[in-house]
């Protein structure tokens, strides 16, 4: 059995890795469906939108004598999805809405995962998606339910974000600046963020400038790579703070991607490179 892979920060990012990837399990299942035009995203105002919950305890490990007969049957969520707007600064204020997973701290985990809860999870999306993806997919919820709070955010002219033609002429040094603007925002230290397909755009120039600041990264077929390969390579293979745990998902029918993530992840050492047989 492969031993877990742990971030520079000290963070166990297999079970991250592996939280993730359950989710895109889903993802491909339920691909037609979500680009469906009847598909909604859940309503953040129902309140069954998360029936994840458990059953509270006393500090002895039971309900007492006395509990009620409501009393036993009472249940908190595991944690709850909340949205807002940030807005960040890169030349201009760029306003972005962010579906927020946050964890119920009343919730008693296992005290050995501890320090992979204190490590955020951003999640970023591909063109034909949104933060409303993650939300649908459950991957908040999965998340959240593991204790790991973490951060969906709509890229510009996605989602609810409004567009911004600042992006179009937009160089690496301002993309990567918006990532890092993002971070503040939201005062994230050390996050591991999941980059798929078009979010590639704004993260690897980041990647490039500000790899310190990652406890991990989980790539899924993200564009760019090519323009970005000396640069991710010279930097990735210098770090004297150790293996940045870096996980590469793509599908099998897309040859192209074959070739990019093999070079991607030649550039990354000790990058897992993982193929989901059937998926584009």
């Amino acid at each position: 059995m492969a031993s877990p892979k742990i971030s520079p920060h000290g963070v166990n990012y297999t079970v991250i890795s592996s939280l993730v990837m359950f989710t895109l399990f889903v993802l491909f299942f339920v691909t037609i469906r979500s680009t469906s035009t009847s598909y909604q995203p859940k309503d953040l105002r129902a309140k069954d939108t998360w029936d994840l919950k458990f059953t509270p305890v006393n500090s002895s490990g039971d309900n007492g004598n006395e509990t009620s007969k409501e009393e036993k049957g009472a249940t908190e969520p595991l944690g709850y999805v909340s949205s807002r707007f940030v807005t960040v600064n890169v030349n201009k204020t760029i306003s972005l809405h962010v579906l927020e997973g946050v964890p119920n701290l009343k919730v008693k985990r296992e005290a050995s995962d501890e320090d992979m809860r204190k490590i955020p999870v951003v999640l970023l999306h591909g063109a034909a998606y949104s933060s409303h993806t993650w939300q649908n997919l459950g991957t908040l919820e999965v998340l959240f339910g593991a204790g790991i709070h973490s951060y969906a955010v709509d890229l510009p002219g996605y989602g609810e974000s409004p567009v911004e033609k600042f992006f179009e002429d937009a160089n690496p040094q301002d993309r990567s600046e918006f990532m890092l603007k993002i971070l503040e925002v939201l005062e994230l230290e050390n996050p591991v963020v999941v980059v798929p397909s078009m979010s590639g755009f704004y993260f690897l120039p980041f990647l490039e400038r500000h790899e310190d600041q990652l406890s991990g990264v989980f790539f899924i077929a993200p564009v760019g790579v090519r323009r970005h390969l000396g640069r991710l390579k010279e930097v990735m293979w210098a770090r004297e703070s150790g293996q940045l745990p870096v996980t590469i998902v793509y599908g099998s029918k897309d040859p192209w991607k074959e070739v990019d993530m093999a070079k991607l992840a030649a550039a990354m050492p000790g990058a897992e490179k993982v193929t989901f047989e059937g998926a584009k």
